[in-house]
């Protein structure tokens, strides 16, 4: 608890409750920024129980990935959450908090008295967030669910893949990270509202509606007469000349987004005839013609290697990559001088690395990355620093075992 500023979000304290990945990253999103996340386990269940541990294959060479990352600059108690002293303790955390976030299914915390209607009573301040599978109302409210269950649901796996294949997932867990993302912009808006107004507020977000809100512009789309969206592999179907062309030794994704790199790209590929060609010359007739286009483009990709083309054609500003595996990104000197890779001493006592946080401010140009916490090794600090319990208050919930 240190009184140095480590972002534009400290002095706001947070209580974690999540127990998986789409709430703990909100809340890591808000601990990066600078706010006091207390991290609460349920003392009386096993571990994993609220903490959000649990997953064998994040784990590697004895070094929990997972935990580190999302648990990092988070302080650690624990609490025996279903005892009456141990409510006690929490109760008295809720009043010393700004705010609260939850990722139980709707009920579970009003059975608990852990619900936005009872703590509210206690701290009317407090912006309480609640993340689930489908939301607090409709049919499927109670249902499970996690990243894929809301891929598939919300559509995105229905976009994902080459077209006449079997559905594909996004590698990565894209919904429990994108609902973390909402919920942090959710606490954000609701803790900037409690600061112009002294009220509090009950914000919800759930997997299957940050599912859906990814597709943006597509329902209007659709709605508009337009077709179902399909898997299109590499490509975007509304610009037709775009996608993953495989190279002399690997694939670049590069595309044309106007009619100026239309003109840039048709020269970088050696067919400057293209340009004013009748067929190609305008987006529409293009999309018009992309069967005859498209083989004549793949056959030019295949005569250089993948550096050789992201070199020519970002020189002539036309946009290219190359379609990189996550080590070779992670290698990438743009990367580097970014600073997206940091060293963060390890819960387990050795360094780690790991993504920084990808936001830069002047007033704060260099974030502060602490490892994370043991199973409750915070809980005697924040009972005496922040809730003033006596040494004889504590030994007593200790030989409850309620701490």
């Amino acid at each position: 608890m240190s009184n140095k500023p480590r972002g534009p979000f400290d002095g706001v304290r947070v209580i974690d409750l999540s127990r998986t990945l789409a709430g703990a990253y909100a809340t890591t999103i808000l601990a990066d920024l600078g706010a006091e996340v207390i991290m609460v386990e349920n003392k009386s269940k096993a571990e994993g129980g609220v903490s959000p541990r649990g997953l064998a294959g994040t784990i590697y060479n004895g070094v929990d990935a997972r935990y580190n990352f999302q648990c990092r600059n988070k302080l650690g108690i624990a609490v025996d959450l279903d005892h009456p002293r141990g409510k006690e303790v929490f109760l008295d955390l809720v009043r010393a908090s700004d705010a609260l976030l939850e990722n139980y299914r709707p009920g579970v915390t009003e059975k608990k008295g852990l619900d936005y209607a009872t703590l509210s009573r206690i701290n009317p301040r407090l912006v309480y967030c609640s993340i689930t599978g489908f939301g607090y109302t409709g049919p499927y409210r109670q249902r499970a669910s996690w990243d894929l269950i809301g891929q598939a649901g919300s559509g995105l796996m229905g976009v994902v893949g080459e077209p006449e294949r079997p559905p594909s997932a996004v590698g990565y867990p894209i919904i429990d990270t994108t609902t973390g993302m909402n919920a942090a912009q959710m606490l954000m808006a609701a803790l900037y509202h409690q600061l112009r107004t002294g009220q509090g507020q009950w914000v919800q977000t759930s997997l299957l509606e940050t599912g859906l809100a990814l597709s943006t512009f597509y329902p209007t789309m659709y709605s508009a007469g337009g077709p179902v969206p399909s898997p299109m592999g590499s490509s975007l179907p509304m610009v037709a000349v775009s996608g993953a062309f495989r190279t002399r030794d690997g694939y670049v994704m590069a595309g044309v987004i106007s009619e100026r790199q239309w003109a840039s790209f048709c020269r970088v590929i050696g067919h400057p005839e293209l340009i004013d060609d009748p067929r190609y010359n305008l987006e529409r007739k293009r999309q018009e013609h992309k069967a005859e286009l498209l083989p004549l483009v793949r056959e030019v990709f295949l005569t250089r290697t993948t550096v050789e083309w992201v070199e020519v054609l970002n020189a002539e500003d036309v946009a290219a990559a190359p379609v990189n595996r996550l080590d070779e990104a992670l290698a990438d000197p743009q990367v580097a001088a970014l600073g997206m890779v940091v060293e963060v001493e390890g819960v387990e006592g050795r360094p780690v690395k790991m993504l920084a946080a990808p936001y830069h401010f002047s007033a704060f140009p260099h974030l502060e990355y602490r490892r994370a916490p043991h199973p409750g090794e915070h809980t005697r600090e924040v009972l005496t620093s922040l809730l003033s319990y006596s040494a004889d208050r504590i030994a007593e919930f200790e030989q409850l075992q309620v701490v």
